[in-house]
C-alpha cells in the first residue's frame, strides 16, 4: 500500500494518495507524506480558482502552501493578473498598490508608469475644472 500511495503522490493524485497515507499513518513517513498530499489538494484548489480568474481567493490558497511546488510563483502571477484586471477596470489606485508589491515582475513597471501618467492627467483635469469653475 505504501508504494501505491507514494506512486499516486508522484502522479499528483493527491486525494487518492491521502486516503492511503491516512490508513498508514504510523508506517514510515506516511504522516509527513499525508501532510504533503494536503498541500497538494490545496494547490489544486488554488490552481482551479486561478483558472476561473478568482485571483483573490487563489492568492489566499497559495499563501497557505507558499513552500509547496511553484506556489510562490503562481501567487505572484495571480497578483499580477489581479492588478491587470484592476487596471483594465480603471481602478488605478488598487492596481498601483498591487503592482508596487510585484516590483519588476513581468510588465509591472510599465503598467505603473501608465497609471502614474493617468493619475497625473486626471489630477490636471480636476485642477483645470476647478480653475474654470472659479472663473465663472
Amino acid at each position: 500500500l505504501y508504494e501505491e500511495a507514494t506512486a499516486l503522490l508522484e502522479e499528483e493524485k493527491y486525494k487518492e494518495a491521502a486516503i492511503i497515507f491516512l490508513k498508514l499513518r504510523d508506517f514510515r513517513d506516511s504522516e509527513e507524506l499525508y501532510d504533503e498530499t494536503q498541500k497538494g489538494i490545496i494547490y489544486e484548489e488554488a490552481n482551479e480558482l486561478f483558472s476561473q480568474a478568482r485571483y483573490n481567493e487563489a492568492i489566499e490558497k497559495y499563501d497557505e502552501i507558499i513552500d509547496f511546488s511553484d506556489s510562490s510563483d503562481r501567487k505572484m502571477e495571480a497578483q499580477y493578473q489581479l492588478a491587470l484586471e484592476e487596471f483594465m477596470n480603471n481602478h488605478y489606485e488598487t492596481a498601483r498598490q498591487l503592482l508596487v508589491k510585484l516590483g519588476d515582475y513581468e510588465d509591472s513597471e510599465l503598467y505603473l508608469a501608465q497609471i502614474d501618467l493617468s493619475l497625473t492627467e486626471d489630477n490636471q483635469n480636476i485642477i483645470y475644472s476647478e480653475d474654470m469653475a472659479l472663473k465663472n
